[in-house]
């Protein structure tokens, strides 16, 4: 769900964030309610995967096999909730003459950089209990070897979605060139990372995948 929120919001920025018309306006106002509700949604799915991962650590039981009714409540519905009080407070602030995203100068700012630091915030507390828990762990223990290199990759591709975010909203607004490579350089980690974590030095996807080879 965390790449699925990422791609929509990678490719709505990309193909609608700079494009406006006076006879769209309205169209504007979506692509930038769109970009507001997958990029808060790809900071609440990163909180979920790290949730997640610190459960598996601490739970007895197997939690990969149940009801995903809470994931969907934290990861879809807790940011369209953010996004409409956004939407019924300040709908003339989504989109301008230049671009259809938010403007930094703009207070309506706060209703993304507000969610995505508060939910930054409780990412980086269940990573720290995480790895405390990690840390009394057994050394050889397959499990939880497993868990830790999930952990670690949560840990790095973190700030890599911090800084996309940062520099993507930068580049739209000030339009500066530098913004603009910076974004696509950490878009372009982003993806190499969770290739290499999630699939490529992933023992259980390799099992799975050399199952239908």
């Amino acid at each position: 769900m965390l790449c699925e929120s990422e791609l929509s919001a990678r490719c709505v920025l990309i193909s609608g964030a700079n494009t406006f018309c006076d006879d769209f306006q309205l169209a504007c106002k979506l692509v930038a309610i769109f970009l507001h509700y997958f990029f808060v949604c790809t900071f609440t799915w990163m909180l979920v995967e790290t949730m997640h991962l610190y459960r598996m650590m601490t739970e007895i039981r197997n939690i990969n096999h149940g009801s995903m009714k809470f994931y969907y409540l934290v990861g879809y519905v807790f940011p369209g909730i953010i996004v409409g009080l956004a939407v019924g407070l300040y709908t003339d602030s989504y989109g301008n003459s230049r671009f259809c995203w938010l403007e930094t100068s703009n207070k309506l700012i706060w209703g993304l950089a507000g969610p995505i630091t508060f939910f930054i915030a409780l990412n980086i507390v269940l990573c720290i209990m995480a790895v405390a828990v990690s840390c009394r762990a057994k050394a050889g223990d397959p499990d939880f070897s497993i868990l830790r290199s999930g952990l670690k990759a949560a840990v790095v591709l973190l700030p890599l979605l911090a800084m996309a975010w940062v520099f993507g909203l930068l580049a739209v607004n000030d339009d500066v060139t530098a913004f603009h490579y910076i974004f696509a350089v950490s878009c372009l980690l982003q993806g190499v990372f969770v290739f290499l974590a999630h699939v490529l030095l992933n023992k259980r996807v390799r099992s799975h995948c050399g199952a239908f080879l």
